[in-house]
């Protein structure tokens, strides 16, 4: 610890709580020394990856992030609240605000999972779609009326149809 004397000596305290005089350097020797320290060049800091520059999947963003930040961004695209999270986690529920709305590494990784499990999900019901659609062609293949009878609905046969019969209709001269 360093310090000034009533006297206006400089001094320092030992461990052993002794004061040691001390001489602190003049101005000059000071500014020397600054003068001697090589200008900032930005170029020597290490390469700092941003997320939005490479265009990875989401899995390697998330991977990025320590483990309770992967946690937390599984648990919030599951739907729990960041509540139950603060409490199952013992994380403070601040902590998780500022991740959400500071952290462009946090931010990032969640919005590549959402976007790839949009992606899966939207796959998902694209299967569905041609897995019932061959379903329903096998039914009307072998000459299920019902079947058949979805489809003409569901193509909207039968309201064009109605659409005619209703115009014809008004072309009749009523007796």
């Amino acid at each position: 610890m360093f310090g000034t004397n009533p006297n206006g000596k400089d001094f320092s305290m030992s461990e052993s709580s002794e004061i040691v005089p001390v001489e602190l350097p003049d101005l000059a020797s000071v500014d020397e020394m600054l003068a001697n320290i090589p200008p900032f060049d930005p170029s020597t800091l290490p390469a700092i990856r941003d997320p939005k520059e490479s265009e990875q999947d989401a899995e390697l963003a998330f991977d990025m992030l320590p483990p309770l930040q992967q946690q937390v961004i599984d648990m919030l695209l599951q739907g729990t609240t960041i509540t139950v999270i603060s409490d199952r986690l013992n994380l403070d529920r601040g902590t998780i605000y500022r991740w959400r709305k500071f952290d462009s590494f946090f931010r990032d990784a969640m919005e590549k999972k959402q976007q790839q499990i949009r992606e899966e999900a939207g796959d998902n019901i694209k299967n569905l779609i041609c897995r019932s659609a061959q379903v329903v062609q096998m039914a009307v293949n072998s000459h299920d009326l019902r079947a058949a009878l979805f489809v003409l609905k569901s193509a909207g046969v039968f309201k064009a149809l109605q659409i005619d019969v209703a115009s014809n209709d008004k072309n009749k001269p009523t007796s």
